[in-house]
């Protein structure tokens, strides 16, 4: 139920939460490379569907900049998932999400590529894994000062470093649960994001965890 466009890292969904929710579903977007988003190869369709026990998805968002010319080493991927009719409208939408029928799920990955190694491994990797940490140790304050129930998660490491947290989500997204956990390997200096927003009577971050485990498995190894 979130726009990613604006999002330099997938923690500051929760700076947008604060201000207000979408006021639009997000469309779909085609990525900037035909093979699309490396962040759209780390879960399958089925993977999402059975997982989450909902019967279709779809492709929200495919965005990868990332190239020889570009010095981008983030790539975004959001599927939509639900059963039953597709939503045609933003309160339909949330609607579906609140009754358990509809989920968002989302990644973000972080990697260095050729030609542009030098600035990520030597600076702004380690600027991004600080703040993962400290914007996951702060967000959670700032969502229980709107009145909102939030705290920080230790995920499982699942081999590598991690953190997290998760909160209630406001506005429109009211009576639904945001859980957002991120994993990082300091040898390859790459990082990913799952984020997964459901109903809050659903598992949300068991169902975010179950795919964490397929997804920094097969992206940080």
């Amino acid at each position: 139920m979130r726009d990613y466009r604006k999002l330099a890292t997938l923690f500051a969904v929760a700076s947008a939460f604060l201000a207000a929710t979408s006021t639009a579903a997000p469309a779909i977007s085609a990525s900037t490379r035909a093979t699309g988003a490396i962040a759209c190869t780390q879960l399958s369709p089925t993977q999402l569907q059975s997982s989450l026990g909902l019967s279709q998805s779809t492709v929200l968002r495919n965005y990868d900049p990332t190239g020889p010319s570009s010095n981008v080493v983030d790539t975004e991927c959001d599927w939509g998932v639900w059963s039953g009719a597709a939503p045609t409208n933003t309160t339909a939408m949330f609607a579906l999400a609140r009754s358990g029928h509809a989920a968002q799920i989302a990644i973000e990955t972080w990697a260095p590529h050729k030609g542009h190694e030098q600035g990520w491994v030597g600076k702004d990797y380690d600027k991004l894994t600080r703040d993962l940490r400290s914007h996951s140790l702060a967000f959670p304050g700032l969502f229980s000062s709107q009145g909102l129930a939030a705290h920080t998660l230790h995920p499982p490491q699942l081999g590598h470093s991690g953190t997290g947290f998760t909160t209630a989500a406001p506005g429109l997204a009211k009576g639904l649960t945001v859980t957002i956990g991120c994993w990082w390997e300091d040898k390859s200096h790459k990082a990913i994001c799952i984020f997964d927003e459901e109903a809050a009577s659903r598992p949300v971050t068991a169902h975010m965890l179950q795919f964490a485990r397929i997804a920094v498995s097969k992206f940080l190894g």
